[in-house]
């Protein structure tokens, strides 16, 4: 994670901003795909599709999850 260099921490706002946007956009995609399995003709198929997905999803979190308790506290 970048070091932020100024009292401001504009740096680790910088950061936090980014992280939001890329979340939003991962967002929107597995909303995306998981409405084009539901909908395609392979019913029982598609639902395994959305399970693989969603683990995915919750490995993600959690690997971001112990990147975010990994990082030190910033200094007051």
């Amino acid at each position: 994670m970048a070091e932020t260099s100024n009292a401001g921490g504009s740096e680790d706002k910088d950061l936090a901003g980014r992280l939001s946007r890329m979340c939003n956009r991962t967002s929107l995609m597995v909303i995306d795909a998981t409405l084009r399995a539901c909908a395609s003709e392979d019913g029982p198929e598609a639902a395994v599709e959305v399970r693989a997905l969603a683990r995915r999803i919750v490995r993600a979190t959690h690997d971001f999850k112990a990147t975010l308790e990994l990082q030190p506290e910033p200094a007051s």
